[in-house]
């Protein structure tokens, strides 16, 4: 029975102990073994005395709202780790929403003509321009020549001969 923490007896040196112990508490300097140490010693008779009264009122409380609000608590931790991830991602939107405002404000003219013609590259407007229109022109042609109706009629006449001549 030496050892004065794990028993303590009702002397003036012990009172002195748990009272450092118990301010330290107030401090919030104790560590978990420090604390269940202490809950143990007010659990027990040595601490009958009234001058304990108050860590006594104050660990109870404690103790009965850690018990009350646990699942609460319990609950609110995984939406604060939504919070902080939904307030991250807003703030990484914001910063790439005005990186690219940036770039493009700060892009040279991007209405730049670019064609490959016979595997040349050709950047002049003038030339870029008149090879859109003729391939256009060309397609159109093509289309202008043969509509949808006789593309049909030529599909299905080329099905009536196939079936004639196999007969």
């Amino acid at each position: 029975m030496s050892d004065t923490k794990n028993t303590p007896q009702q002397s003036t040196a012990d009172t002195q102990e748990w009272q450092q112990l118990i301010e330290r508490y107030f401090d919030a300097a104790t560590t978990d073994a420090e604390e269940q140490l202490l809950k143990q010693f007010l659990a027990s008779p040595q601490s009958a005395s009234p001058q304990y009264n108050e860590i006594k009122a104050v660990m109870g409380y404690l103790t009965t709202a850690k018990h009350h609000h646990g699942a609460h608590t319990a609950k609110k931790r995984p939406i604060n780790s939504i919070n902080r991830a939904l307030k991250w991602s807003v703030a990484a939107a914001i910063t790439i929403g005005i990186f690219l405002a940036t770039w493009q404000i700060n892009a040279p003219d991007s209405d730049i003509c670019i064609a490959y013609i016979n595997g040349q590259k050709y950047t002049d407007e003038a030339i870029v321009l008149a090879q859109m229109h003729n391939t256009m022109q060309r397609m159109d042609n093509g289309i202008g020549r043969h509509s949808v109706e006789q593309q049909l009629g030529s599909i299905f006449h080329t099905i009536e001969n196939y079936e004639n001549n196999n007969q």
